[in-house]
């Protein structure tokens, strides 16, 4: 109007008396601009309205596209062809930047597509239900594993909400599938008879590496392999997290706020440093179990996720656990790698050869381990692992390690022992085995954990009244030991 204004009165096709034929061809063509002007910002709001409906409407109609909702957060989800791939806020937000430079070039922009993204999140399909069925999803086709531990080939379907992908190809032909073993003179083959040379324990790594590629976490279990540096761990853990198209790094002792927001869709979590302490004990069972977690994500609200991913921890030193229910020590099977190579055994890239030329063998070595595991139902740990666990357990628990090396145990007839004699013992044994002692009040918090029966009565010793409790040590007499001299004797 400002530009009208300064129009000459003569100018005004609504003003009194004539008008010349110059003057109205001039006063028609500003006229003209200025409402095509006006015209044109009505258009264009009017086109930024539809863009969104136009954008949302092609989402909707699109059967790759899907969203899931977490309480109040939506994510997209996009066909690959043979999983539903989980799309970053940048994916979703560029493929509406594309639509628009095809459909509407003169209205592209960041924020356009910002908002034709948001929109769409209203009319796309929701994700499809999880399988039923115990489904690994390669790259060329998803294998079956069925009820009697054999293997069908299947043809991936965008009508199962399959949102985790294993990076490899079998070029499986036929209904069925027999995984072939690992061939012999092959750098995996030889991994893994070096890196892990006991049997027993190398196949227990090999169900658990099998375990993963299931989208659940039926057994409730994780893995620690432990060692020290040049003994293959990180070999294997390398190629496991090549395995897994998504795989979620995660800190022990950063598990709260956004320390978890890489386990959403991730079919694996690796903790590759371990603090000694500090390690959130309840959310990590949590996660193990996948009990429900609430989950921070930055520019998003918290929400309750359950986490399908299984868990390998990698470590120099087991870490100090607290747990005195056992809640954390009976999910994890401690495994020890003892073997260390020196530089003149060791292959440069070993891990690099087998993701490059081997990753196939691989995954036939993971779907025997599962067949296994689905046919025997359970883990069977070795020996050596149960013995890895409660060494550990005990180094953890310098009052459980007292217990088991003084034998102490419920006290018969009545006897009792004073507490704070106990508690003196303790704290000798932790000075000479050189482990920081609990305080008083936390000693005695374990040992009732440990010995559910305990009472404690009161006793005058002294002229003092003590506290006693039905405990005692139940070790060797000296005269039922034999001693130095006699072990010489023997030997002359």
């Amino acid at each position: 109007m400002g530009k009208l204004s300064e129009l000459d009165l003569s100018m005004d096709p609504f003003a009194d008396g004539p008008i010349g034929s110059s003057a109205e061809n001039l006063h028609s063509a500003k006229v003209t601009r200025v409402i095509a002007k006006l015209s044109e910002v009505a258009i264009k709001t009017g086109k930024r309205e539809s863009c969104e409906l136009k954008y949302a409407q092609s989402i909707a109609d699109d059967p790759d596209w899907a969203v899931a909702q977490r309480d109040e957060n939506v994510s997209f989800y996009r066909w690959q062809g043979n999983y539903w791939k989980p799309q970053t806020k940048h994916e979703a937000q560029k493929h509406a930047f594309t639509w628009l430079e095809t459909n509407e070039p003169g209205l592209v922009s960041a924020k356009l597509a910002t908002q034709c993204s948001q929109s769409a999140q209203f009319k796309a399909a929701v994700l499809p239900g999880q399988p039923a069925a115990d489904i690994v999803p390669l790259q060329d086709c998803w294998i079956v594993v069925n009820a009697d531990g054999s293997l069908s080939v299947r043809t991936p379907d965008r009508s199962v909400g399959v949102t985790y992908q294993i990076l490899a190809s079998l070029n499986a032909a036929g209904a069925t599938y027999v995984p072939a073993p690992v061939p012999g003179g092959t750098f995996f083959h030889s991994f893994l008879l070096t890196s892990l040379p006991n049997l027993e324990v190398r196949n227990l790594v090999q169900e658990y590496c099998g375990y993963t590629l299931l989208n659940d976490t039926r057994f409730q279990v994780a893995q620690v392999w432990q060692g020290q540096g040049s003994n293959g761990k990180s070999v294997l853990l390398k190629i496991m997290q090549k395995l897994h198209q998504k795989s979620a790094a995660i800190r022990l002792d950063n598990m709260e706020k956004f320390g978890l927001q890489s386990l959403v869709d991730a079919s694996l979590a690796v903790a590759a440093e371990t603090p000694k302490r500090g390690i959130n004990e309840q959310v990590l069972k949590a996660c193990i179990t996948s009990d429900p977690v609430v989950i921070e994500a930055k520019q998003r609200n918290e929400f309750t996720y359950h986490s399908t991913a299984k868990w390998i921890i990698a470590c120099n030193r087991f870490p100090h656990i607290n747990d005195e229910t056992d809640g954390v020590w009976r999910r994890l099977q401690i495994i020890d790698w003892n073997v260390q190579f020196d530089k003149r055994n060791r292959i440069e890239r070993l891990d690099e050869l087998i993701i490059e030329r081997e990753l196939h063998h691989v995954v036939n070595w993971c779907l025997e381990g599962l067949q296994r595991l689905l046919r025997r139902g359970s883990f069977d740990e070795p020996q050596s692992v149960l013995a890895n666990t409660m060494r550990e357990k005990e180094s953890s628990n310098t009052v459980l390690a007292f217990s088991e090396d003084y034998s102490v145990g419920y006290s018969e007839g009545g006897k009792t022992l004073a507490k704070d004699a106990i508690y003196e013992k303790y704290l000798s044994y932790c000075e000479e085995c050189g482990h920081t002692p609990c305080g008083n009040v936390e000693f005695w918090s374990r040992m009732r954990a440990g010995f559910p029966h305990l009472k404690e009565t009161k006793k005058r010793e002294g002229g003092r009244q003590k506290r006693h409790v039905n405990l005692a040590f139940f070790q060797p007499e000296p005269e039922d030991m034999t001693t130095q001299e006699e072990i010489n004797e023997a030997f002359k």
